[in-house]
């Protein structure tokens, strides 16, 4: 899948619960994941933290995918 699908599919769908808000309200985030591909949903999740209110947004990620040549 390219990337430009991935970001339509990802785009708008993550969200943090209202419940959880006051969780990440003024505060740092790091998201771990474990394979990047395009970096669609790793985008997306830190969008809806910053949404929510963190005070920034750090990403570790395993590996990466390598892009064909």
């Amino acid at each position: 899948m390219s990337g430009i699908a991935r970001r339509t599919i990802v785009e708008n769908v993550m969200r943090v619960t209202p419940k959880h808000h006051g969780k990440i309200e003024g505060r740092p985030v790091l998201i771990i994941d474990d394979v990047m591909t395009t970096g669609a949903t790793l985008d997306a999740c830190a969008q809806a933290c910053l949404s929510a209110g963190a005070s920034r947004v750090d990403v570790a990620v395993l590996a990466r995918v390598a892009r064909e040549r």
